[in-house]
């Protein structure tokens, strides 16, 4: 029968893991039955961990065992966060190697210290209450310091599902880990040697985390620009669209033209077929002709916008100076540029205080753009970008990306400030 302390030392090693991954997690509880869940869970995790009671010492296959001790608790905090946390099994394989290497990386650092303090003639006796609760607290500050600080690296949701070598990583990380470090305490005890690897299980944590933290970063960036593509995608079909319905607009106006001719030559005259007809060209005057086709369409569709919605546009242009850039590229800079102004514009309660402006000035080969619109409800920025205001956040936002995307095919940047409820756009195109 094991004595306590040993029950405690054998135990600690599950029970650190087991914070540091929750100390890590970076995935919100589920709200269905979460008490449930967390119940299950826990006593899953405590009854993997119990196991240890039943690994004798000494045995030749001792080693082999508490390897497989470890692994079975790193697969039950794994299988809980796929339980308890919204999210799919790669990004709950993901947290927990991050909690394992955080765990495995403070715990070679604890045995960095120790031993440098040996080697210096100044032993600790590790199990002493003293030194135990030291490094208890010494722990806890440590995943603290993760908890709060992690999130703040982590600008986006982990985004990770459908990554197989994550999901790999996820299961084949730990037994190298573990088996190393129990190799390292059953096969050497010279201080100098255990220094030594101890430094290279640290550094082996740290390089693999920021693999991982690489990992995820281009598969955010990877899904982020698939998003842009498809928008650009929808971007030529509603530029296409809006095509046709001008070029229909444009016959419509002229066939009203030739009708309006023939009534007011002629001798009889309807005069109320007259005052509808006039009416009805009198929005056909919302045309654009800047002498850009493809910018006539998109300043006319935001005009007609505008009217339905009480907002004051303005404009002013030189459309053919803007012959270099390509149609839908067109589209997807002041497209999605005017979209985002007019939907803001809109909400603003006094209908006098919603405006939208484009102005454009040429300045030698550069081409400098200021657009503006009135605002009411605060805006919040990722980055460079404004976050989007719509609930379904992961699926919208990809506008303003989309034309700065455009933008740097040109040569050009985007410079977005906001002031006195005026939400400013400056952005540079440059000729080729």
């Amino acid at each position: 029968m094991k004595s306590l302390p040993e029950i405690i030392s054998a135990c600690s090693p599950a029970f650190a893991m087991l914070f540091a991954i929750l100390s890590v997690n970076l995935l919100p509880l589920r709200q269905d039955r979460r008490a449930l869940r967390l119940l299950g869970c826990a006593l899953l995790v405590l009854g993997v961990i119990a196991l240890v009671l039943l690994i004798p010492e000494g045995r030749p296959w001792s080693v082999f065992a508490k390897l497989l001790y470890y692994y079975g608790v790193y697969l039950a905090i794994g299988f809980s966060l796929v339980v308890c946390c919204e999210g799919s099994a790669y990004e709950a394989a993901y947290v927990t190697v991050i909690g394992q290497l955080w765990q495995h990386l403070l715990y070679s650092l604890s045995s960095i210290v120790f031993t440098s303090l040996a080697m210096g003639g100044h032993a600790v006796d590790q199990h002493s209450p003293a030194v135990t609760l030291t490094v208890f607290f010494a722990y806890a500050a440590a995943y603290l310091a993760m908890y709060l600080l992690l999130p703040r690296f982590q600008q986006n949701r982990v985004s990770l599902a459908g990554n197989t070598g994550i999901l790999i990583a996820g299961l084949i990380l730990p037994i190298p880990l573990t088996l190393m470090n129990l190799l390292i305490t059953s096969l050497t005890q010279e201080p100098l040697n255990l220094l030594y690897f101890r430094i290279y299980a640290s550094l082996i944590c740290l390089a693999a985390y920021f693999m991982l933290i690489t990992v995820q970063r281009n598969e955010v960036a990877r899904v982020e620009m698939a998003r842009i593509r498809q928008a650009s995608l929808l971007q030529k079909e509603r530029y296409e669209f809006r095509k046709e319905a001008i070029e229909r607009v444009n016959l419509r106006a002229h066939d009203l033209k030739k009708q309006l001719a023939r009534m007011e030559a002629g001798a009889l005259c309807d005069r109320k077929a007259l005052e509808e007809i006039r009416r009805e060209l009198n929005e056909y005057d919302e045309l654009a002709d800047t002498g850009s086709e493809a910018l006539d369409i998109i300043l006319t569709d935001a005009a007609v916008r505008c009217r339905e919605a009480g907002i004051r546009l303005s404009y002013l242009v030189d459309g053919a100076a803007l012959g270099f850039v390509d149609a839908i590229d067109l589209y997807a800079i002041f497209g999605n540029l005017l979209d985002n102004a007019i939907t803001a514009a809109a909400a603003v309660k006094e209908e006098e205080n919603r405006m939208v402006s484009l102005k454009m000035r040429q300045a030698g080969e550069l081409l400098y753009f200021h657009l503006f619109n009135t605002y009411e409800n605060a805006v919040q920025f990722d980055g460079a970008f404004p976050k989007t205001t719509k609930r379904d956040a992961e699926d919208h936002g990809f506008g303003m990306k989309s034309a700065g995307a455009a933008l740097k095919k040109y040569g050009g940047e985007m410079l977005i400030t906001v002031k006195d409820q005026v939400f400013n756009v400056n952005f540079m195109l440059k000729k080729r």
